[in-house]
């Protein structure tokens, strides 16, 4: 059964993600960026995703293709270097989206 909630997080709102006993609550089954990685500092955001996700959840990417596509394999891995495996790529004329699960 999948429950979608309607909660928007901005990098601030997850600095203040709730901790359990000193640990973070993994409770997402998803983390979602859409046209959000536009600044230099675009891999702390990735990490602040893994860090709210559940082992095994997804994280979908959609980035302008103009951006993305000339660095697309360093890109791919600096995700699977977070603790990332990318599963899906798919380009179309504007955009690139990508799919990755977390894996540890």
């Amino acid at each position: 059964m999948i429950t979608l909630v309607n909660l928007v997080y901005s990098r601030q709102t997850l600095l203040q993600y709730p901790a359990v006993e000193g640990h973070i609550k993994k409770l997402n089954d998803v983390v979602i960026y859409c046209l959000s990685l536009m600044g230099s500092n675009y891999i702390d955001y990735i990490k602040e995703g893994f860090r709210v996700l559940k082992q095994y959840g997804y994280i979908f990417i959609c980035e302008p293709r103009k951006k993305l596509e000339k660095r697309l394999d360093v890109f791919k891995n600096e995700l699977e270097l977070t603790g990332f495996k990318v599963v899906e790529v798919n380009k179309t004329s504007q955009f690139i989206y990508l799919q990755a699960i977390r894996l540890i």
